[in-house]
């Protein structure tokens, strides 16, 4: 006979030991997938001895219950079977109470088994001493899932043996009278046929597809990320290596681009577009050391431009000017060296520690900022003229420290000055001239010839100025003078032709000045040159005319002659009351007659001249300079 133990109004049915087969029906359903790899249906026959135990299910048990049975593999090797039911919320945690749980219910079953203990069946109460074994029936199913959710057992007039993840409670309050069946070799058997693929189509095994799944999915964002890290690798390498070409090039042009700029500035003479900061290179560092105004040219080195070139080098000076302070000087540059003929001074200037230089022209040209000394040239009442850079330039006497002797020539300079008077030039081809004051051309292109041809300088008014104030010191020199103007063309054309410097006094009321290069032109009066207004000689009218008169006289001589302060007495009469005159208006020198040099210590209202008469040789002017 059988044993029956019950649990709480649950009956469990274990087979008996005779051979007797009982068929279960049981309606499996699985959780859901999206491949449902559900068996239809299967016969499972258990087998233990010659009689079968049916065991009956109750009216009130659950239509579509599902039957899973589940082998899981642990550490230990052992063989757990998992009951639960298929309702539940897909709960996966196994916690160690459920895992204490599954083995109590495992050991309870060895147990019994191993004692082959029979309990008695409420429809057939047999015994059954074999293990059952598992057969397949038309009517009859089995389905195996690797992890189950549900293990029921419905069977007819009996109650459902559960075990439930999702509450994790214990069912069996007595679970030593419960004995279970081992299907563990049963199942063995079944996945190796699953495994072979000789199992009945109707028998259908879920593999791990969550697991597999996993990997492909894994497999697949590992290469997805590999990709995009490669991508982006290459991506950031190629930009990295544009922007470097990028970089590169746009250093190449800029390069290029610089050194045509720097070369666009150059050529042997700039001339400056601003007030030029000037530097001197000290160990490799550029100091200040001056200013050069602007409009002024220089002369700078050539050297090879390149992209580090941002200074131009001045040799004569030794200082740098920055190339964007300067242009090309496209324009001739004329250097007034007439200078060089002059006698130096034996006497320098210590200029200050700063100091402007000026132009002759009393444009600035220098703002220097160390002492310098210089051999003076020309020495005036206010500034000191000295060569710089091959050009006549001159310091505010306020800009020199101090003077002192020095020895920068051995020539002797000359005491005294010849004045020569010359009036009417004429060609005899085309008129006469009976006067004792007219010349031909012949003859005065000679003397203007042997004036070249002995060195003798032909001196402008102003250098005759400055020697008659001993502000200079002169060669053998000659002042060339002409009064009236009549025919003054003539002399001109021979003057300009053999580039000699001279002077006309005018009388602007009947003649004005014609354009030349090597001629100036001085007052002689406006129109004061007649006989007869004054009773002494020949009646010059600045002797005795009203001061109103011979004042308008002069103001309109001067207007017309650039405000000269240069006269020449009508018929070479004066008196001091032609002096004040002369002085009021504005004149600072006048010449008479007297047929000697000048020399400074004359007065300089009553300069003399030689006259020059139409018989006058050159042999004549040699005494002129003895």
């Amino acid at each position: 006979m059988a044993k029956k133990n019950s649990f709480d109004n649950i009956d469990v049915i274990v087979p008996s030991t005779k051979k007797e087969t009982k068929k279960v029906k049981v309606n499996a359903k699985p959780k859901k997938t999206s491949k449902p790899n559900i068996i239809e249906e299967e016969e499972v026959n258990f087998s233990r001895g010659k009689k079968a135990a049916k065991k009956p299910i109750k009216n009130n048990i659950m239509e579509e219950e599902e039957v899973v049975f589940s082998r899981v593999k642990r550490n230990d090797t052992k063989e757990n079977i998992n009951y639960s039911r298929t309702k539940t919320n897909n709960y996966r945690k196994k916690d160690r109470k459920l895992e204490s749980l599954i083995e109590e219910i495992n050991k309870d079953h060895r147990n019994i088994y191993d004692e082959e203990e029979v309990l008695d069946l409420p429809n057939n109460k047999q015994e059954i001493k074999n293990k059952p074994s598992i057969v397949n029936d038309s009517n009859n199913k089995i389905i195996i899932d690797e992890d189950p959710e549900v293990l029921d057992v419905p069977k007819d007039n009996e109650e459902t043996i559960v075990l439930s993840k999702i509450n994790k409670k214990k069912v069996f309050e007595n679970p030593e009278t419960m004995v279970l069946p081992n299907y563990s070799k049963e199942i063995k058997k079944l996945e190796k046929k699953v495994e072979e693929n000789k199992i009945n189509n109707n028998l259908v095994v879920k593999p791990k597809k969550k697991k597999k799944k996993y990997r492909i999915k894994k497999k697949a964002i590992f290469l997805v990320v590999f990709i995009l890290l490669v991508s982006i690798a290459s991506i950031t390498a190629f930009t990295i290596y544009r922007n470097k070409q990028r970089k590169e090039e746009d250093e190449r042009l800029r390069k290029e681009n610089y050194i045509k700029e720097v070369e666009s500035h150059y050529s042997e003479k700039v001339k400056t577009n601003k007030d030029a900061t000037l530097y001197k290179k000290i160990n490799s560092n550029y100091q200040v050391s001056g200013i050069l105004y602007k409009d002024n040219v220089i002369s700078v080195e050539k050297e090879e431009v390149n992209e580090n070139t941002k200074y131009f080098h001045n040799k004569d000076l030794d200082v740098y000017i920055s190339y964007t302070d300067v242009d090309p000087n496209n324009g001739e540059v004329v250097k007034d060296d007439r200078y060089k003929k002059y006698i130096p001074f034996n006497e320098n200037i210590i200029t200050n520690n700063e100091y402007i230089i000026y132009h002759n022209d009393d444009k600035k040209y220098y703002k220097l900022t160390e002492s310098s000394e210089y051999p003076i040239i020309i020495k005036m009442s206010d500034k000191y003229y000295f060569e710089y850079q091959d050009e006549l330039v001159y310091v505010m006497k306020d800009d020199v420290k101090e003077t002192k002797k020095a020895e920068n020539t051995k020539l002797t300079p000359v005491s005294k000055v010849p004045v020569l008077n010359y009036h009417h030039i004429y060609d005899p081809k085309e008129k006469t001239c009976n006067q004792s004051i007219c010349m031909t051309t012949t003859r005065y292109r000679e003397h203007i010839k042997w004036f070249k041809d002995n060195n003798i300088l032909d001196l402008t008014m102003k250098e005759f100025d400055m020697f008659m104030n001993n502000q200079i010191r002169l060669p053998k020199s000659v002042l060339v003078t002409h009064d009236d103007g009549w025919m003054r063309q003539n002399a001109i054309k021979i003057l300009d032709e053999l580039e000699f410097h001279a002077t006309y006094f005018l009388i602007t009321s009947e003649y004005k000045p014609i354009e030349s290069k090597y001629v100036e032109y001085h007052s002689h009066t406006h129109n004061m040159h007649i006989q007869g207004q004054c009773k002494t000689g020949q009646g010059g009218g600045i002797q005795c005319l009203s001061e109103s008169k011979i004042q308008e006289d002069l103001k309109q001589s001067r207007e017309i002659l650039n405000n000269t302060t240069y006269f020449c007495y009508p018929f070479y009469e004066w008196n001091e009351y032609a002096i004040n005159q002369l002085k009021k208006a504005g004149f600072t020198m006048a010449f008479i007659g007297g047929q000697r040099a000048a020399k400074p210590s004359d007065n300089h209202y009553r300069i003399p001249r030689y006259v020059i008469y139409s018989w006058t040789t050159t042999n004549n002017l040699k005494q002129y300079f003895n």
